[in-house]
């Protein structure tokens, strides 16, 4: 039962049902929702092929496959920042992130990334079922969520161009902001701290290069 009323609060939250901070932050103390109200990022995702499974599937399947992905979602989450996940509808499921006092947008964005692809490759592994990932930027207002989850909602859609298994970032539907890769930023500051001029000239080359897939002017994020 206290599933069922965690998702029918997320579902609210997300569509924009309840939009009072004050009762959202009831709502999250009385479902003791390991979450804050502050400096925080939506994942959402979708299986790829849905409609297809559903068909070819009983509905006492569908609920165990729904079952599982949360399961899987629930235990990946285990230990890191704070966040909660929930199927919304159809296949479809978010994930709300809360990073609390953290200021990081380059460690933000791994959390989230690393995340993503935990899931992404679980559900393949053990499910045999594929999903396109996309996630938000981070935001400091809980009673905004809803605004964020349509931002990931049409760039989600953006899977009819790229494809199955995929992860939509914001970067490929117009965000004006590139983040700095970690891998590359520890590189560049080995490199620097070796003086290592060949090797940090070989690491912007490459950061670059991936500037110019881009068509439109960005800017880059640290």
């Amino acid at each position: 039962s206290r599933t069922v009323l965690k998702q029918k609060f997320i579902n609210q939250l997300v569509q924009g049902s309840i939009s009072e901070k004050a009762e959202i932050e009831k709502k999250i103390t009385d479902l003791k929702l390991d979450i804050g109200n502050k400096n925080l990022a939506i994942v959402l995702f979708e299986i790829d092929d849905y409609n297809i499974i559903n068909e070819n599937s009983s509905p006492h399947e569908m609920n165990k496959l729904i079952s599982s992905v949360e399961n899987i979602c629930t235990e990946i989450l285990k230990g890191s920042v704070k966040a909660v996940s929930s199927h919304i509808h159809e296949g479809k499921f978010v994930i709300i992130f809360s990073f609390e006092n953290i200021r990081s947008d380059l460690y933000i964005n791994n959390i989230v990334i690393t995340t993503i692809n935990r899931i992404k490759s679980s559900i393949k592994r053990y499910l045999n079922i594929t999903a396109c990932f996309t996630y938000s930027r981070v935001f400091n207002d809980i009673a905004d969520i809803h605004k964020y989850y349509k931002e990931a909602e049409v760039m989600l859609q953006g899977k009819f161009f790229k494809g199955k298994d995929r992860v939509i970032e914001e970067s490929l539907c117009g965000s004006e902001y590139l983040n700095l890769d970690l891998s590359d930023e520890k590189t560049i500051i080995a490199a620097l701290k070796a003086q290592d001029n060949d090797k940090i000239e070989k690491c912007l080359n490459t950061i670059f290069t991936k500037f110019c897939r881009y068509p439109e002017p960005l800017k880059l994020q640290l």
